[in-house]
């Protein structure tokens, strides 16, 4: 009995600690890190609890919240798309985050956003993820009329914008909670909060 009890924690730990790593390359660089308290947080509440919408690291730095994380395909049929829709007591803010290294380049309202790459120097383009995060947003308005919904793009701090020419207001990665806190907006109370996440997120 001993010994097949040592062999299943035995076989918890090893898998765990598997995709602990292959968790943490996800994490590592994107806006996660800002998001939650700590890798610890973010594996447990991802991998065991299996339900991310709630951080301790925002509880305290702007209360009672919920978080959405989403996808959105390109017309390839490829995940090119990946939000995450905060709800919390000045309305709902959703960013499309983006992991992108290398300078950006791209007018306004063009269909392409085109990046060169610090790694290698070499150019690629992207769909422009101003199309995706309107269609996102208004989808969501959609489903809840009543309280104001607010759209950023959200980009690591090594990205280079000087470029970059956008309709959609660009954050910084690590700029995204202050901005959460300090920006301008009617305040919804904490019922309003858990109903409007409960009526979107089982519409």
């Amino acid at each position: 009995m001993d010994q097949f009890f040592f062999g299943i924690v035995t076989f918890l730990v090893i898998y765990l600690s598997i995709r602990a790593v292959r968790l943490y390359k996800n994490y590592k660089g994107n806006i996660y890190p800002h998001l939650f308290s700590s890798f610890f947080e973010y594996f447990y509440r991802y991998e065991i609890m299996k339900d991310c919408s709630k951080s301790f690291l925002l509880s305290k730095e702007i209360g009672t919240h919920r978080l959405l994380f989403s996808m959105a395909k390109n017309e390839k049929g490829e995940i090119a798309y990946h939000f995450v829709t905060v709800f919390y007591n000045k309305g709902i803010v959703v960013t499309d985050y983006l992991n992108l290294s290398g300078m950006i380049k791209s007018h306004k309202n063009d269909v392409y956003w085109y990046v060169k790459s610090h790694k290698d120097n070499k150019e690629y383009k992207i769909g422009n993820p101003e199309i995706a995060l309107n269609s996102y947003r208004r989808q969501i308005d959609s489903v809840l009329e009543n309280i104001e919904t607010k759209a950023y793009i959200t980009l690591n701090d090594t990205a280079d914008t000087s470029g970059l020419k956008s309709e959609i207001e660009v954050v910084r990665y690590s700029d995204f909670v202050s901005l959460l806190k300090n920006r301008s907006a009617d305040f919804i109370s904490e019922r309003m909060i858990l109903e409007s996440y409960s009526k979107y997120t089982n519409k």
